[in-house]
Order: structure tokens, then sequence, then C-alpha cells
């Protein structure tokens, strides 16, 4: 599971987190990884990334879990961004004048180079996909199909989606961890699309293909992600506990490790 469905997954999931109704939420993926909520926390885990997140949303605390080297990080989401802050800042230091102005100049706005025109289409009943009705969404990215995107209402997520204020500031800290004043975050063209964004009020994702310009031959051309379950039930405190055999690190320790 990639970054980017995650930061979608904390940000709806949050809603069901103050709810005495719910004892915690289970989403299960096709590709193997989960996504759990339950009394202010979040995981993901799973899938062919490897590795888990885990938040702590009413402490801003996060643990990074690495399976390669079995190795997990666990800090308040302020150490982790000055510690990623500092790293960018002193690798930008260490280069040649003319690779960091180059660094620098790729750094923030839009990185593609050229305008971006999104479009979304509503292209109708998508049909069941865990046992929820769902409404196909294509988004087009300069005329060209860039996603399919299945919706549905009325899962458990969806329920209480209204109280999202801590965890809208908390995935844009995340969002801005790695910006330096010479290099700022890059904002995606999707990121301020409210045409694209107003997809994701409509419910929750169940399905999701991306197609992409394959760079080299023999890429990957597709990504896809689909859920096969969603559960309501009771989630053990280990679950939001880092593994007891793995090692914990610091945070600029693992950062050099990727």
């Amino acid at each position: 599971m990639g970054m980017r469905r995650f930061l979608l997954l904390v940000a709806v999931m949050i809603g069901i987190l103050s709810s005495a109704a719910y004892a915690g939420v289970v989403v299960s993926y096709q590709d193997g990884s989960v996504a759990m909520a339950e009394k202010g926390k979040i995981k993901q885990s799973g899938g062919s990334d490897g590795g888990g997140v885990i938040i702590d949303v009413n402490r801003e605390e996060l643990i990074l879990i690495n399976d390669d080297d079995r190795t997990y990080i666990q800090a308040t989401l302020k150490e982790y961004c000055d510690t990623i802050k500092a790293t960018m800042e002193k690798m930008l230091q260490d280069l040649p004048p003319e690779q960091r102005r180059m660094m620098e100049q790729m750094g923030g706005g839009n990185r593609m180079g050229r305008p971006v025109k999104i479009r979304v289409e509503k292209a109708g009943s998508g049909g069941k996909i865990a046992g929820y009705k769902t409404v196909k969404y294509k988004v087009y990215e300069n005329g060209r199909l860039y996603e399919e995107i299945w919706m549905a209402k009325g899962t458990p997520m969806e329920k209480e989606m209204k109280s999202m204020r801590k965890i809208e500031r908390f995935t844009q800290k995340m969002k801005d961890c790695a910006a330096t004043p010479g290099m700022p975050r890059e904002v995606s063209p999707y990121e301020t699309s409210k045409e694209y964004q107003a997809i994701f009020d409509k419910g929750w994702v169940m399905r999701r293909i991306t197609h992409m310009v394959p760079m080299m031959p023999g890429q990957k051309s597709t990504e896809e992600e689909e859920v096969s379950r969603i559960e309501v039930r009771r989630i053990p405190a280990s679950e939001f506990q880092p593994p007891k055999s793995y090692r914990r690190v610091s945070v600029s320790q693992m950062y050099m490790m990727q």
C-alpha cells in the first residue's frame, strides 16, 4: 500500500474514531494489505510494499515498521518531521553547487512541467464490491484516462466522517515533512483540483485503477487496489504496537537505510 492510499485512508477513517457505536473497523484488500482503526489509532500493514504504519491521532505519534530488516521507529510527528527536514537540508548542503541548484529548481510547484487539465466523469454503476453498491468515476488528465475509481456509500468508515480536523492537520504535516526553504513541497494538480477531491466526499474507495505512462520498457503501466472485506470488530491492543522481535532505530537511521 502506497503513501497516497494511506493518507486517504487516514483522512476517511478518522470519522469512526470518536464513536462508541463501533468496536473497530478492519478493511482487507485483495493484495493482502489490511487497514484498521480503533480508539484514535490507525494501522496499515501488509501488501506488496511490506512494512506498516501505525498512528495515534490524539497524541500525534507514529510508528513506521520495516519488515526487510526487522526494525521500526517510534516518534512524535514533530520529532519525525524535524529529523527528515534536517536530513534533507544536510543533503542539499553537501551537494556541489550546480546539483544543488538543479534540486532546488525541481522542488515545489508542478513538476510535470506542463499545464495539467483534470476532468472527472461519472461513469454510472460500478456493481457490488465486498457487498457494497458502488458508483464508478473516470479521471482524465489532459484527455488521457488516468484513473478509475469505484466509490461506495454506507460503509462503516463513512458513518461519522464529520470530525476530521485533527487528521487533516496530521496528514498535512506528513506531506510537508520533507519540505525545506530551498526545496518546497511539490503540489500535485490532483491535490488542488476541487473536481477530483470531491470524488472522495462521496463515500469510501472500494476499487481504484491508476493508468501510468511507463518511463522505460517493461515497466508496469497500471496500479490496482480493491477492498475484499470490511469488518466491524474488536481489535487487540497489540495490533497497534511494533512487533516485539523487531529492533527500534532512530528516525535518521531508518531514513538512511531506505
